[in-house]
Formats: structure tokens, C-alpha cells, sequence
């Protein structure tokens, strides 16, 4: 029991240890690279773009290099769904809508 005490205290003491200090920063710079009037919910940084997805059906890549905006609107039986989530592979681009139904959307070889 006493072995079992001492490796605890070790490794309180080790978890407890030195604290990383903070960045002093004094100032911060805003560049507004898109505007729009949808609500963005889900963004996801891939290999040279930031993709984003939100209200209203909108979503789109941002080319980081480039700054170049590609928006794009999806419909769904006469209604614009509310995206929530975004995720890719090496091939395939994925948008999760909230709501009823949701929806999963896929993207194939063409974007």
C-alpha cells in the first residue's frame, strides 16, 4: 500500500510540476476574407483550403493560398438544409445537416 501511495504522490508532484507561461500578446489583426449573410456552423481544414458549411444550404472552400472563395448553395425537396458538420478524406468531402430528416451529403470524384 505504501509503494502504491508513493507512485501517486511521484506522480502528482510530476502532473503539478512547472506551468507553461502564456503569450503576451499586444495586438491581434482581423482580415475579413468572406462576408456573408448565412450563419457558418462547421469548418475543416484541409491540405491548401478551409471548408466551411452553415444555414440556409450555403457552403464552400476557401483557398488559403489564394484567398479565392468558392460558395455554392444545396437544396433538399424545396428547402435549404442546416449544416452542422463537415469532414474529409483523401478523396471525399462530407456535410451533416441537422434537422428532419438529416441528411448526410457526399462528395465524389467531381467535387
Amino acid at each position: 500500500m505504501k509503494k502504491v501511495l508513493l507512485l501517486i504522490g511521484l506522480l502528482l508532484g510530476c502532473a503539478c510540476g512547472r506551468q507553461d507561461t502564456s503569450h503576451h500578446y499586444t495586438s491581434v489583426e482581423v482580415q475579413i476574407i468572406f462576408e456573408d449573410s448565412s450563419s457558418v456552423r462547421a469548418l475543416e481544414v484541409m491540405p491548401g483550403s478551409l471548408a466551411f458549411a452553415g444555414s440556409g444550404g450555403r457552403f464552400g472552400t476557401i483557398e488559403t493560398a489564394t484567398n479565392r472563395v468558392r460558395v455554392s448553395q444545396q437544396a433538399y425537396e424545396g428547402s435549404f438544409p442546416e449544416f452542422r458538420a463537415v469532414g474529409h478524406t483523401d478523396t471525399d468531402f462530407f456535410m451533416l445537416s441537422a434537422g428532419d430528416p438529416a441528411l448526410l451529403y457526399k462528395t465524389g470524384d467531381k467535387g
